[in-house]
């Protein structure tokens, strides 16, 4: 009854309410539930997922330390045909440093920054993407490579200030926000 009330209503599920359920997943604990629910509604063609979605699992995977899920989110995330964002790769950067593989973070981090990039087919990197390189050459005991991040970082910031906050020299995609989000 329920279900037929909504279609009827013209009321369902829609990335916004896919995105909330997600989230709601990923707050339990449930990373696997979370990925398993955004397979079966990219697969199932009712409504399309958002990156931001499978984003929130490439994250939490990483705080946790468990690189290969995150790597299976990023892989559901190509198989549903959409596009990895900075906050992606920002997120990838971080599972790989967080497991103790800093220098895999920072050949990811180097083939995105390519021109034209290498191997990574999303959003270019953006500030916080310098900011887990610097975390990952830090890690990876790299002093001079930190500051080559962070001199890099100081002039994107600078040339954000001049063209009113369009990226600077560090690609502008999808990146977003602020300090909010956590690197390392």
């Amino acid at each position: 009854l329920h279900e037929h009330m909504q279609q009827a209503a013209g009321v369902g599920p829609s990335p916004a309410t896919v995105h909330l359920e997600v989230a709601a997943e990923v707050r339990r604990g449930r990373l696997e539930g979370a990925l398993a629910l955004l397979a079966a509604v990219a697969s199932g063609g009712l409504v399309a997922p958002s990156t931001g979605s499978f984003d929130l699992i490439v994250h939490a995977a990483a705080a946790r330390r468990n690189r290969l899920l995150a790597w299976h989110a990023y892989r559901a995330l190509r198989r549903a045909k959409l596009t990895p964002s900075a906050h992606t790769l920002n997120a990838l950067m971080k599972a790989e440093t967080r497991a103790r593989r800093p220098q895999a973070a920072l050949r990811l981090f180097a083939r995105a920054d390519a021109v034209p990039a290498r191997g990574w087919v999303g959003s270019p990197p953006d500030g916080w993407s310098l900011v887990g390189a610097m975390a990952a050459a830090a890690a990876a005991d790299e002093p001079e490579s930190v500051s080559l991040f962070f001199e890099r970082l100081l002039r994107s910031s600078s040339d954000e200030a001049v063209d009113g906050g369009n990226g600077g020299d560090v690609g502008g995609g999808g990146g977003g926000g602020g300090p909010s989000q956590s690197v390392a």
